[in-house]
C-alpha cells in the first residue's frame, strides 16, 4: 500500500475523519477530533500509527474549503511531514460528486467518507503551499473590500433617504452624504429650518473633529 487517502469534514467545533486505502476499504471506523490544539494531536497520532500499520508510503488528505474553518487544520498539517499531501476541495466538487454516486447524506461522517472517495478517485492536486501570514493578509483584504462595498451601499440608501425627506438638499449635492451635510442637519435638520436661517447662522455650523466652519461655496449652494 502506498498511500492512505483521508477525507476531513471540517465545522466549527469539530472534524470527522475517514481513512480508506486505493480500494476505497475503510481502514478505521470513523472518529471525530475537536477543533483545538490537543484535537489537532490527535489526528496526527491516528494517521501516523495507521500509517505505520499498513507500512503507507504517503498520507493524501482533503477537505472542504467550508468558510474558515479549515484554514487552522490545514496549516497544522502543513508542518507535520513532506509526505502528507493535502487538497483543499470545493463543496460543489464533492456533492456533485457523491450525488453521482447516489451516495450523498447529510450527516457528517458519511461526508468525511465522500471527501476520501473522491481523493481516490479524482487524485486531486495539493493545495497550493502559502504561509499563514498571506492568508491572514489575503483574508483582511477580503474584509476591507467587503467593509467599502458596505459603506458605499449605506451612503446611498442614506442619499435616498435624504431626496425622501429633502429632495432639494439632495440634489445639490456632489457626494452622497458628506461631513458638511450631517453637520447642517444636525443643526437644521428640516428644509424649512435651513431655509429660514441666515447666512451667519449657517457659516456657524462646525463639522468634523477639526470643528471647520462650513465653506461659503457650501452655503450658497
Amino acid at each position: 500500500m502506498h498511500t492512505l487517502f483521508v477525507g476531513i469534514d471540517v465545522s466549527k467545533a469539530w472534524h470527522d475523519i475517514a481513512i480508506i486505502d486505493a480500494e476505497q476499504h475503510l481502514l478505521m471506523p470513523i472518529f471525530r477530533v475537536p477543533e483545538s490544539r490537543a484535537g489537532y494531536e490527535e489526528l496526527r497520532s491516528r494517521l501516523l500509527q495507521c500509517q505505520q500499520r499498513h507500512s503507507a508510503e504517503k498520507i493524501h488528505l482533503g477537505m472542504e474549503a467550508t468558510g474558515d474553518y479549515w484554514k487552522n487544520l490545514y496549516h497544522f498539517l502543513q508542518e507535520q511531514s513532506p509526505a502528507w499531501i493535502t487538497s483543499v476541495l470545493h463543496p460543489v466538487q464533492t456533492k456533485k460528486f457523491a450525488q453521482a454516486e447516489l451516495r450523498r447524506a447529510k450527516t457528517d461522517p458519511v461526508n468525511a467518507l465522500d471527501i476520501a472517495r473522491f481523493l481516490v478517485e479524482k487524485r486531486s492536486r495539493p493545495h497550493p503551499v502559502r504561509p499563514a501570514c498571506l492568508e491572514a493578509i489575503k483574508d483582511i483584504d477580503c474584509q476591507i473590500s467587503a467593509c467599502t462595498k458596505q459603506h458605499a451601499m449605506t451612503l446611498n440608501k442614506l442619499r435616498i433617504e435624504l431626496g425622501k425627506v429633502a429632495p432639494e438638499i439632495e440634489q445639490q449635492m456632489i457626494t452622497p452624504v458628506s461631513q458638511q451635510l450631517l453637520a447642517l442637519l444636525a443643526r437644521f435638520p428640516t428644509a424649512e429650518a435651513i431655509r429660514q436661517a441666515s447666512w451667519e447662522e449657517l457659516r456657524a455650523v462646525r463639522y468634523a473633529e477639526s470643528r471647520w466652519p462650513l465653506p461659503q461655496t457650501f452655503v450658497a449652494r
